[in-house]
Order: C-alpha cells, then structure tokens, then sequence
C-alpha cells in the first residue's frame, strides 16, 4: 500500500481541476485542484488533524 510505504495517512493531489476540493477514498486522498485557474477557486484547508474545504467567501466546509 502506497501510504504504509512512505508512512502517511493520506496524500494531496492536483492536477486534474474538480468542482470542488474533495475528501476521497476515505480521507486518504484529497483532490485540491478546485478552479483557482477557472476564476471559481477554493482552497484546501489542513488544520490541527481536520482538513476543510476553504470558500471565497470565508466559509469552511469539513472534509471528514
């Protein structure tokens, strides 16, 4: 398993845009790439152990 391997719990990706910043296969893949390029844009928020997702607005959305 690629997580055990490099001893980690989950990995962020990008590259491919998303509607929407994601939480994936149980929380150990999130998708970032939200449409910053696109002009929709959100951000991918990790803080003390919870990840959200980050709005234009302000708002935080929980991924888990």
């Amino acid at each position: 398993d690629l997580l055990a391997h490099f001893g980690v719990r989950a990995i962020v990706v990008g590259h491919t845009t998303e509607d929407s910043v994601e939480s994936l296969h149980g929380g150990r893949v999130y998708a970032i790439d939200a449409g910053l390029k696109e002009g929709r844009g959100e951000v991918w928020i990790w803080e003390r152990g919870k990840t959200y997702r980050g709005l234009k607005d302000g708002q935080r959305i929980p991924l888990d």
